[in-house]
């Protein structure tokens, strides 16, 4: 699919959701100012030397004389410091960790400037004890460090800025309109746009009097929002233009990562028909999610609730179905979830996701608005066990409860109505419909005589909304004959050619014919219990194995082929099902192979096979290719080696097809 999965964005940040005042934003009031009396612990003080002095630093100046007190950054106030553990196994730095006394569960990580490496360039020569400040443009530091949980919030320098007398009306972070500086964290880049007008006097106060090293008073400047991992994370700091900052600490202000904020409950209205639901949003890019729990009350006039699992909607036959409708107040797009388990896991969990029906066909047809949706192709080639990662529940055999990705949707602002219909045989059992959305200001659309955008396997449009380039209309080709061209016959040997092309976007494409069956001669002298046949068409040859007596396979049966060429074979055979609805499974009861060495078949049932019905040998029809084997130099014994599983196959003969070198 062209479009990135919104629950899986977590790099944009337009909606955090933190609270607090924005320390290094400029704004109407008056820049944080050192207060002439202690109100908490004071932020950093510079270490009497640094940690490590690289090579290219020269003799340091004095230490600027620090402010008795800077106030926490964003409005908090942290406690005291906790010391975190450097570790050498995993690469990281040590740092100070301290929790915020009003236990909103924000806390300030510091790493002390010390500790960073110098991957390219250095340390400026002359830098003040205690700070650092690359040296020249294109050089880089950078620190790893380790957290016990995800976090989201602000990554703050904390520092100084030197040549403040006349300097202070500069931009903190960009020069002439560009970035000063590029900060990744785990290779995303930190967007500072937002600080591109605030000046150095909003961050250390317009009035407030240099040292006599020309230094500014200290304080926290904010460079953006970040999101923090489980365990290492990595920053990387660039120096792209001249800057005038001084570095002492690295502060994050963060809180454990919650993606979601609270449900707000959406009331049902009956005269519109609506049903009830929890919305949510998501703090770091702003999307919307709409859980809607199912219910009995929501099947349609005939339709029934299995109700196995209990407690699960799982509709019980074919062309049942279940709908509601719910009202959300914009126009959106985004993508649809069912909220369910598999039952009989153990069993199922190999089975495709979505296309259990016969031909891969969907197990089922939701419809948006009247509008079918159409399933995510590359779910489709999901098993249930790839798209339900986690523990099942093994003594009800369910798989985990999860949210599977169906397909994209759009939302019209009032009244949306979702219907659900069963069309095959399908394993899951569902809790709740789950819409995650973007909400729009304008409903996409291709605008007239827009071409479709295409490629090998799908096409689409670009929304022709100015500014927009949503992909929409996206959809698999729908592919019918091309009978501007003649197709290229197949020969025994050589694939042949079927052209087609998209109904809808006109998208060619070839497609491979199957090659042409070979046409045996007569039987020729016997190898031992091997009957040697040639293709009259191209000389493939082959060695038939017949059945003493046409029956039943209930143990192995071999034939003595000593003297067959080495090499591999393609193995057929002609046989029929006890049963006429052909249920069986040809690959859980025999297996093919030459003197002990045996090959599982394909999964398939007899009937894609191609085999024949009822225990008359009359019946009995050649199969296509089951599985292929491969003879040494020296094979003597050719075997159908019955598993034991089952014995309804019933046997005529087996073929050996030599498969060209």
């Amino acid at each position: 699919m062209k479009k990135a999965k919104i629950l899986t964005v977590l790099g944009v940040m337009l909606a955090m959701g933190l609270t607090g005042c924005q320390t290094g934003t400029k704004s109407s009031a008056a820049p944080s100012t050192p207060a002439s009396t202690p109100a908490s612990t004071p932020a950093s003080t510079p270490a009497s030397t640094p940690a490590s002095t690289p090579a290219s630093s020269a003799p340091a100046s004095s230490a600027p004389v620090t402010p008795t007190v800077v106030p926490d950054p964003d409005g908090h106030k942290f406690g005291a410091n906790t010391d975190v553990a450097a570790d050498a196994t995993a690469g990281t730095v040590a740092y100070k960790k301290a929790g915020c006394t009003e236990n909103d569960g924000f806390e300030k990580l510091t790493i002390n400037q010390s500790v960073v490496t110098y991957d390219k360039g250095g340390r400026k020569s002359g830098t003040p004890d205690g700070y650092t400040k690359l040296n020249a443009n294109g050089d880089i530091m950078s620190f790893k460090f380790k957290t016990e949980k995800k976090y989201m919030g602000k990554l703050y320098l904390y520092g100084c800025m030197d040549g403040y007398s006349s300097n202070y009306t500069k931009n903190f972070c960009y020069y002439q309109g560009s970035p000063n500086v590029e900060v990744k964290v785990n290779g995303e880049v930190v967007d500072i746009s937002a600080q591109k007008d605030v000046k150095f006097q909003d961050l250390f106060g317009e009035e407030a009097a240099p040292d006599t090293d020309n230094l500014s008073p200290e304080n926290y400047c904010l460079l953006g929002n970040i999101v923090l991992d489980e365990g290492v994370n990595e920053i990387i700091y660039k120096r792209v233009q001249t800057l005038n900052i001084l570095i002492k600490d690295f502060v994050f202000v963060v809180e454990p990562l919650v993606e979601w904020g609270p449900a707000t409950p959406v009331a049902a209205d009956a005269t519109a028909g609506t049903v009830a639901y929890n919305l949510y949003t998501n703090r770091l890019n702003g999307t919307k999610k709409i859980e809607v729990a199912l219910a009995d009350s929501m099947l349609a006039e005939g339709s029934e609730n299995k109700n196995d699992p209990a407690g699960y909607l799982k509709l019980k036959s074919n062309n049942q179905s279940f709908g509601f409708k719910f009202n959300y107040g914009s126009i959106a797009y985004g993508e649809l979830y069912q909220r369910g388990v598999m039952d009989g896991w153990s069993s199922n969990k190999g089975k495709k996701l979505f296309s259990g029906g016969s031909n891969g066909a969907d197990d089922f047809e939701i419809e948006i608005n009247a509008k079918k949706m159409v399933v995510d192709p590359d779910q489709k080639k999901l098993t249930f066990e790839e798209a339900m990662p986690g523990d099942p529940d093994t003594e009800k055999n369910l798989s985990p409860l999860t949210d599977v990705l169906t397909g994209e949707l759009q939302l019209k602002n009032g009244v949306n109505e979702f219907k659900y219909t069963r069309k095959a045989s399908y394993n899951l059992a569902l809790t709740h419909i789950v819409i995650i959305v973007k909400d729009s200001d304008h409903e996409h659309a291709a605008g007239d005589n827009a071409a479709w955008l295409k490629d090998a396997e799908h096409h689409w449009h670009v929304c022709g909304h100015e500014g927009c380039n949503e992909v929409i209309d996206e959809a698999e080709h729908t592919w019918v004959d091309d009978d501007s061209k003649t197709d290229v016959p197949s020969t025994e040997t050589v694939h042949g050619k079927h052209y087609v092309k998209c109904s809808v976007c006109g998208q060619t494409a070839e497609q491979e014919l199957p090659l042409a069956g070979h046409t045996w001669g007569e039987g020729q002298t016997a190898i031992n219990d091997a009957v040697p046949h040639e293709c009259t068409g191209c000389g493939a040859k082959c060695y038939e194995l017949t059945m003493g007596t046409a029956g039943k396979i209930k143990a192995d049966v071999s034939w003595n082929i000593k003297g067959i060429p080495a090499g591999k074979y393609d193995v057929e055979i002609k046989a029929c099902a006890s049963s006429t609805t052909l249920p069986q499974t040809l690959n859980e009861r025999y297996q093919y192979g030459f003197d002990g060495t045996y090959v599982t078949p394909a999964a398939g049932s007899y009937a894609s096979y191609g085999l024949g019905t009822g225990e008359a040998a009359a019946n009995a029809q050649w199969s296509s290719v089951i599985c292929q084997v491969e003879a040494g130099a020296n094979a003597e014994a050719f075997t159908v080696h019955w598993i034991g599983s089952g014995y309804s196959c019933f046997y005529v003969a087996v073929r050996l097809v030599a498969v060209a070198a």
